[in-house]
């Protein structure tokens, strides 16, 4: 970790957060240091300017929303995912394989209002990923 913290002082002074996105996700998985991973995620947000950043490619905003579960801060841990389209996207999904259609349509409404959003990996595709597209065939009648 000696190594890793070294190489955040030396990615952050010089206004990136690449090895800080690693640290936050190995904050969370193998140290379970929750603070830390809020305290990373809100300075990648502040050094990218960007909410939707990519921690070691999955949503960094995912991880400060289970780390504030796991510390019991759960209106903060709400807010900090609500922005993610692709949860009411697959929120969506299941309501209507649950053939609840009317909570279907609210999930997929919420994934059409949030998916303007850039992970700053143009090469990658991640697996849940979701388009516009994808979202607006399942709103169809």
């Amino acid at each position: 970790m000696e190594i890793l913290n070294k190489a955040v002082s030396i990615d952050t002074a010089n206004g990136k957060a690449d090895a800080l996105e690693y640290r936050a996700w190995t904050l969370l998985y193998y140290y379970r240091d929750y603070e830390g991973v809020v305290r990373d995620v809100n300075l990648i947000e502040k050094i990218t300017g960007n909410t939707y950043n990519s921690c070691w490619g999955e949503p960094c905003g995912f991880h400060k929303g289970q780390a504030l579960y796991k510390l019991d801060n759960y209106d903060e841990a709400i807010a900090s995912v609500k922005q993610f389209p692709e949860a009411y996207y697959q929120l969506g999904l299941i309501y209507k394989d649950l053939k609840n259609d009317e909570k279907a349509k609210v999930n997929f409404e919420l994934a059409k209002n949030y998916i303007n959003y850039s992970m700053s990996e143009p090469y990658v595709e991640r697996i849940d990923e979701i388009f516009e597209y994808m979202v607006a065939n399942q709103l169809q009648p």
